[in-house]
């Protein structure tokens, strides 16, 4: 062979390979998209402004009148159980 092309990756269990633990805090437009009920983590989200987020189309799972119906955004996070953060309901 030539040797040109990809280099061979070995299959592990998880999904990220070769990534590394990000800094706190720096990551400050991510978003966590969340289900009031249970109150978790369902989709995130990138702040485009202090009016919008961009979510991908598949994360809005409610009527086709009101698609974010029962979510609420949450900014501000460092870890996903994060108590002490910025929530805001959606209307």
């Amino acid at each position: 062979t030539c040797g040109c092309g990809a280099t061979p990756v070995a299959i592990t269990p998880t999904r990220i390979v070769g990534g590394e633990d990000a800094r706190e805090h720096s990551w400050s437009m991510i978003a966590s998209l969340r289900l009031e009920f249970p109150d978790s983590h369902d989709c995130g989200g990138t702040i485009l402004s202090n009016s919008y987020i961009l979510t991908a189309a598949h994360c809005h799972t409610g009527p086709v009148s009101n698609p974010t119906v029962g979510f609420s955004i949450v900014v501000g996070m460092t870890h996903i159980s994060d108590s002490k953060v910025i929530r805001r309901t959606v209307d």
